[in-house]
């Protein structure tokens, strides 16, 4: 997760969107905040909030597995 918020901030930090006008090979015109901002808040969130101990695998994979119990026969 860090590596992915480090990625995203050398993507953004590359190319900073302050023109605000239209480039050819862009995505659209931004003011400031484009795509690459947007995924890094995203990743940071993810991060921050530990989502894998609510939902996911890391959920699934942390419970320990109850031992079956032995059926005692009556």
């Amino acid at each position: 997760m860090r590596g992915a918020l480090a990625l995203l901030a050398l993507f953004y930090l590359s190319w900073l969107p302050t023109r605000g006008v239209y480039e050819p090979g862009t995505e659209g015109n931004y003011l400031l905040v484009n795509k690459n901002l947007v995924e890094a808040t995203a990743v940071f969130v993810v991060l921050v909030f530990r989502t894998g101990r609510i939902a996911g695998l890391d959920l699934l994979l942390a419970r320990p597995r109850a031992a079956a119990a032995p059926v005692a026969e009556a």
